[in-house]
């Protein structure tokens, strides 16, 4: 699995404060574990996914790491976890699967990591409320044409969104994606928006470098001008 901009997005945005354990759900090659480990000190990372190979790497990434000793990998799906699991988690974050209904990828590995018939919204917030400490969060990437729904199934599941981070590729084109924050506190919503680059083909914004410049390696300045 490559790491995508919606992964770096994620990890960097998502407000892991006073999370001392953490659960990402559907870790792939592990970046967003990676990420959290590295912004915050003290936060125990369990990173699960249905892929086997997936895992494997991102153990071998998380060895590979300065932060090892916080972080795990488990070859299991979020919701036989769920059974099996005793500990409750201050922050789940995931960017989930989010294509449904289109037709499968020839590599298996990567049509369970972008689909929605191993993780839909429903399963993904009935797990979330078996596994979630009733002061936690949850926060995900979603494009942005998904979000009524999953804003319903989180409501069903007594969830309800805390932030908005409306996502653009650059300001003439139409948001793909949205970071979203969630609860089980009824707060108004707060509304952000974020240009990743400054036009077409064009170097990225003074404000995506500003929320993402920890993780990435200084030729991104060069690659930028």
């Amino acid at each position: 699995m490559k790491v995508g901009t919606d992964a770096v997005l994620l990890g960097s945005w998502a407000n892991f404060s006073n999370s001392l354990n953490l659960l990402e759900v559907g870790t792939g090659c592990g970046v967003i574990s990676l990420i959290v480990a590295q912004r915050e000190g003290k936060v125990n990372i369990t990173a699960i996914d249905i892929d086997e190979n997936s895992v494997i790497e991102a153990e071998e990434n998380f060895k590979c790491s300065k932060w090892s000793n916080r972080l795990k990998s488990l070859n299991i799906s979020f919701q036989n976890f769920t059974k099996t699991n005793h500990e409750f988690f201050d922050h789940i974050v995931c960017n989930p699967p989010f294509f449904a209904n289109s037709t499968p990828s020839p590599l298996q590995s990567r049509h369970f990591a972008r689909h929605t018939d191993k993780l839909n919204p429903q399963d993904f917030f009935e797990n979330c409320l078996k596994t979630l400490n009733i002061i936690g969060k949850i926060s995900i990437i979603i494009p942005s044409n998904d979000y009524n729904l999953w804003e319903k199934h989180s409501i069903e599941n007594g969830f309800f969104t805390n932030r908005i981070t409306t996502v653009f590729a650059y300001p003439t084109k139409v948001s793909e994606r949205k970071l979203i924050e969630f609860s089980r506190n009824n707060l108004s919503i707060q509304y952000t928006e974020i240009y990743i680059r400054k036009g077409k083909n064009m170097g990225f914004t003074d404000q995506y470098l500003d929320l993402t410049k920890e993780f990435y390696l200084p030729q991104i300045n060069k690659i930028n001008q």
